[in-house]
């Protein structure tokens, strides 16, 4: 199974990402901010979608790592 991290400060499009993602046989984890993003990111996942604009820190820098 494909496991997908999302990335999604707002939790209302987070949720709704993962409802969609999961009906369609994905398996989803949710961080809504950056620290929590790099400490789930340590767990093998194969795709990640990533809101830029989080409130702790520029997206951008998970993308360096």
């Amino acid at each position: 199974m494909v496991s997908i991290l999302i990335i999604e400060d707002s939790e209302d499009i987070a949720i709704q990402m993962k409802k969609y993602l999961c009906n369609n046989g994905y398996d989803v984890e949710i961080a809504s901010s950056f620290y929590e993003a790099s400490y789930k990111m340590n767990v093998d996942m194969d795709v990640a979608l990533l809101d830029i604009n989080l409130p702790d820190k520029n997206g951008q820098h998970l993308i360096e790592r």
